[in-house]
């Protein structure tokens, strides 16, 4: 065949040639495509955010990975050694993004042809802020009631203060923590336990030991009890002098309640120490409260008692003995 009548032959209707030759490759490409197979899988996502930013969003837990492959090698496709990742380390700047998620994987995978790989969601829509630190105060709470008598004078924690670290807009938030509730019923003495920090918030995190040490101080409830028209017994006085005339005062007590309700008052508990006088006379006398030690004087009525001291007069006798 000569060369001429070749290319003549060739160029006879080359458009619609050209156009047979595009839709063979088509219906060759469709052909290939229609006839892969498909298998999703559940891949958990890594994220990477160990830089300055911390994602405040929910993020799923795991991708949808789709891969296409023909049915020779679709039985061969599972979800080991495949990883997706969110990296979320390049960011450097606050702010909402589209992060593309990147599949990863194995040899054995990326060795098949045909392939095809697809990851839904392909982006996720994160919101970042600044990665901040700070120290916050540990506060403990009571739960119960203390026996009659008894108080919780105080209730410490060490350390007072943790270091809590995440996204800017929540640690700045966050003023204290609480730990578990501290019970003090029927407790009569002090006492410490360990407890447990509460953080209610995921995407808070504490900076070192996640428990302190509550100390409890437990105490004796103060109280008062008060006493009415309470004599005044006048003491030492001369024997050659006379005083006309009682003396009474109010007073109130303060100590501990459960001792102040099995307390009562004996004889002399106020006095009046008259040893100092030696002639008649005005004299201002100042009023003693004798109490035991584990009281002390709130108040009294009089500190001081105003008394009108005079001779005796001497009884003369007849001689029948009388007056």
């Amino acid at each position: 065949m000569k060369i001429k009548p070749l290319l003549e032959k060739l160029n006879d209707r080359w458009p619609a040639k050209a156009i047979c030759i595009v839709a063979a490759c088509v219906l060759y490409m469709f052909n290939q495509h229609t006839s892969l197979e498909r298998r999703s899988l559940a891949v958990r996502l890594n994220v990477l955010q160990e830089g300055e930013m911390l994602c405040t969003t929910h993020l799923p837990s795991s991708v949808s990975v789709t891969i296409r492959t023909n049915a020779e090698n679709i039985s061969h496709v599972n979800a080991e050694g495949i990883t997706a990742t969110l990296d979320l380390n390049y960011i450097t700047k606050e702010g909402n993004f589209d992060v593309p998620v990147l599949v990863s994987l194995p040899s054995n995978l990326e060795s098949l042809d045909p392939l095809e790989v697809t990851v839904y969601p392909e982006k996720i829509k994160v919101h970042l802020e600044k990665n901040i630190s700070r120290a916050v105060k540990v506060v403990p709470y009571e739960i119960g009631r203390s026996p009659y008598g008894y108080m919780v004078k105080k209730i410490s924690v060490t350390p007072p203060y943790v270091e809590i670290f995440g996204p800017r807009s929540i640690v700045e938030n966050v003023n204290a923590l609480e730990v578990g509730a501290v019970v003090i019923d029927e407790k009569t003495e002090s006492f410490s336990e360990r407890k447990r920090i509460i953080n209610r918030n995921r995407l808070v995190k504490i900076d070192g030991a996640s428990e302190v040490e509550v100390n409890v101080e437990v105490g004796l409830v103060q109280g008062t009890k008060s006493f009415s028209n309470v004599p005044i017994e006048l003491k030492n006085l001369n024997p050659e002098f006379e005083i006309e005339g009682n003396f009474f005062a109010n007073f109130s007590i303060m100590g501990a309640q459960l001792v102040l309700d099995e307390y009562e008052i004996l004889p002399g508990v106020l006095s009046a120490d008259l040893g100092a006088i030696s002639e008649a006379g005005e004299y201002e006398i100042p009023v003693t409260v004798l109490l035991p030690q584990d009281f002390h004087l709130e108040s009294i009525s009089v500190e001081s008692i105003s008394i009108s001291v005079r001779e005796k007069i001497p009884v003369i006798l007849d001689e029948s003995g009388e007056r």
